[in-house]
């Protein structure tokens, strides 16, 4: 009798389990449809050769995208005598995704303003951030949509999607987002990776902790790479100068909130994860070195910007002050630079 009881509480506590499972993954799915830009942003459109991209003319009252597609306020393609032309490429960051600005609208604002009295020039920032981009479809987009505005300057902010969609233990296997996304998000895979990193079971997790550092310590981020070296050269071909920005996260931080960040192959370890970051950070750097461009390291700067975590409304995304703070950061560099 007493085995019948406890065999029907495991079967029970089993069954209850399992549908919330199943519950939870439904409504994670549901969610990320919802969140997918093909199907659902009202602002995005599919496109042939990007995948998506800003739908032309759509108006909001947070939001305002020109008959470009790009946001922000109407440009011309043809480029007028006084106009220095500033182009921000990237994904959802630049983009300013969830922010009622962005940073590359709040330096057109600080560059007008502040620029020398009799200054023969009007600045104007031209966002073509898009959310979820990967540095291919930056490179495709400036191709495509870029070369004929003719910028004088190029700032390119791109590789948090490279990250998240390439599994740097397997190159030719790549990790898609909806995976990514189930393991940030589901609170029981989040358990389950938990039990299995402690196991050391997993098909994921089998490499042990030094063996992964190892790995990603001689990693090189090829394809992310590639693309940066030929979206360098097309600029070049049209004399347009370039910037890369690093990319910062509340982990970068100190005094960081501590959120979870969970990847396939490197569980919820933040050692692990940074490292990864570092790696196309390292990219960055390297290419900017050989090509003699410029380089913002954004992560250095706001480590020294206190309580900077302030300044991210999630790990990577800034919010509005964020936004303000990166254009003031952009800005000092860019006159540091020289460039105008």
């Amino acid at each position: 009798m007493k085995k019948q009881i406890r065999r029907d509480i495991v079967t029970g506590i089993s069954i209850t389990l399992g549908l919330l499972l199943g519950a939870e993954i439904i409504l994670r799915v549901y969610a990320k449809l919802k969140w997918s830009p093909v199907l659902s942003w009202e602002w995005q459109i599919v496109d042939s050769e990007l995948v998506a991209r800003l739908k032309p003319g759509f108006k909001s009252e947070a939001l305002k995208i020109n008959s470009l597609g790009f946001r922000g306020e109407e440009i011309s393609i043809e480029k007028p005598k006084n106009i220095f032309r500033i182009v921000v490429m990237g994904d959802s960051v630049p983009f300013g995704f969830l922010s009622k600005n962005s940073f590359p609208e709040e330096l057109q604002n600080i560059l007008n303003f502040r620029k020398p009295r009799g200054s023969p020039w009007h600045f104007e920032v031209v966002n073509t951030g898009v959310p979820g981009y990967t540095s291919w479809q930056v490179l495709k987009m400036f191709k495509k949509d870029v070369i004929s505005l003719k910028p004088d300057l190029l700032l390119i902010y791109v590789g948090l999607n490279d990250i998240w969609s390439h599994n740097p233990f397997n190159p030719k296997s790549k990790a898609t987002d909806f995976i990514n996304t189930i393991c940030r998000k589901v609170y029981i895979v989040k358990f389950m990776f938990k039990l299995l990193e402690h196991s050391q079971t997993s098909l994921f997790l089998r490499k042990d902790f030094e063996e992964r550092k190892r790995m990603l310590e001689s990693f090189y981020p090829a394809y992310f790479a590639e693309n940066l070296r030929n979206i360098v050269k097309e600029a070049k071909k049209i004399n347009c100068k370039v910037v890369f920005l690093t990319l910062p996260t509340t982990l970068h931080l100190k005094n960081n909130p501590k959120k979870k960040i969970q990847f396939p192959s490197l569980g919820s370890n933040p050692e692990l994860y940074l490292l990864l970051w570092s790696r196309y950070d390292h990219a960055l750097k390297e290419i900017s070195t050989q090509e003699k461009i410029y380089l913002i390291d954004l992560v250095k700067e706001l480590r020294k910007i206190p309580e900077a975590s302030k300044l991210f409304m999630d790990d990577t995304h800034f919010n509005e002050k964020g936004n303000r703070t990166i254009a003031e950061v952009i800005y000092k560099n860019l006159l540091g630079f020289g460039l105008f």
